[in-house]
This record gives structure tokens, sequence and C-alpha cells, in this order.
């Protein structure tokens, strides 16, 4: 049988609870020599305060950066000459490898993250036994005694756009039909705003302002140009 109860730690919070939502399995091997990579870096639009993650056997490597949503509530911004707000640089990333036996309890929409699983090509293979399987298993929970909102599908995963470059105010970035099927996060400083091309009268995802290599692209709740005529 698998331990699918509440982990003990959260169990322990008051009011902690699990939403009647599925049981998520991730079932993976690397006999390679190199990370295998997952899923690009990516957040979840989740409608409850989180997921814990079962590793029941083999490793799980976790690369993990706060979202802007989450420093915003929890670092205050710093302000420049005139009272505007000054841009954060990009967060730096935290690795976590998870072994067989470990929890993690993170909320994966305010952590932009992506998993690897490491190499044990060499290790295995070596002694003859059997490539090594990564087994994990997760499931929401909310705190509090709230409930959560279901979804249709319980959890979306929300891919992220970055700049792989300095890119300057003002410059187009991506016309509409570039764009891939994602959405852009939300933020309330954000980066990017779409606007409409003056020559093609395309809508285009624009820079506000310098964005940094590594940083993701945001646009604000309402992400068209206020200054702009195109309307949808």
């Amino acid at each position: 049988a698998l331990p699918c109860a509440v982990p003990r730690p959260l169990a322990a919070e008051p009011g902690a609870a699990e939403p009647a939502q599925p049981t998520w399995f991730f079932i993976g091997a690397n006999g390679g020599h190199e990370p295998l990579a997952g899923r690009p870096e990516h957040t979840d639009a989740l409608s409850h305060d989180g997921t814990w993650h079962y590793q029941l056997s083999g490793r799980k490597a976790w690369r993990l950066r706060p979202t802007d949503e989450l420093l915003e509530a929890l670092v205050p911004k710093r302000r420049g000459a005139g009272g505007a707000a000054v841009p954060r640089p990009p967060s730096a990333h935290e690795e976590i490898v998870c072994h067989a036996g470990d929890v993690l309890l993170i909320n994966t929409r305010l952590w932009w993250h992506s998993t690897t699983l490491p190499p044990d090509g060499g290790r295995t293979r070596a002694r003859g036994a059997s490539r090594a399987l990564s087994i994990s298993y997760a499931r929401d929970f909310v705190l509090g005694g709230a409930e959560a909102v279901e979804t249709e599908d319980g959890m979306t995963n929300v891919d992220g756009l970055f700049a792989t470059a300095l890119i300057r105010a003002g410059t187009p970035i991506l016309a509409a039909a570039q764009m891939p099927d994602c959405e852009l996060p939300i933020s309330t400083d954000p980066n990017c705003v779409v606007r409409e091309d003056a020559y093609t009268g395309e809508l285009v995802l624009c820079a506000v302002r310098d964005i940094a290599s590594g940083e993701f692209f945001t646009v604000a709740a309402d992400s068209s140009d206020e200054s702009g005529e195109s309307s949808e």
C-alpha cells in the first residue's frame, strides 16, 4: 500500500486538510550520464495552498525560484528618485534533491520550478543492476480549514517566457502570431505591455522598461497599452 496519508509535519498544522482531488504520479528513469530534464521552468495554476510531493523511490532534483508575486508579498519594493519603484534583479535559483522517503511541501503557483532526474547509468550498469526508477506522487492541501475551489483538472501548468539577453525599454519582443501557447504571469510591476503596431496593426508584446537577462516577461492585469487604440 502507498503511504498516501498526509505527511506528519503537515498533519500537525491546525486546519490542514486535503481537498477531494486526484493523486498525481510521476515516474521516470535516467540511465545516462547527464541529468534528464523534464518540462521547462513553469508555475501551476492552483486553487489551494500547495502540494506535497512524496519521493517513493529514486531521486528527483527540483530547481526553484520565487515568483514576483511571492517576492512582492515578502520583500518591500525599493524606491528610487521620485519614489519610483526600482526593478528587482532576477532572483537566484535554489536546487533541492529529493531522495526516497523525502517529502517536499511547495506552492507551485508561487514558485517557478523545473525538475531533472540525476544520472544513474554509470552507477547501476557497472553492477549489472536494472535501471533505477524515480517514482513520486503528489497531493494538494489547504490550510486553516479553507476549502479549495476545484477546477476541471485540479492543476494547470503555466509556462514562462524569459529574456535570454538584455532587452531595452521600448523594444518589440514578440508578435501575437509568434506567442507560444502559454499565459504570461501577472505582476503589479510588469515589464511588458501589449501594443498595436502602427504599421501592420498586429498586436505586439513590447518591453516597458529594461529587462535583464533571465528575467521573466510579465504583464499587468490589463496588458493592453492604455495609450493605444487597440481593443479586443
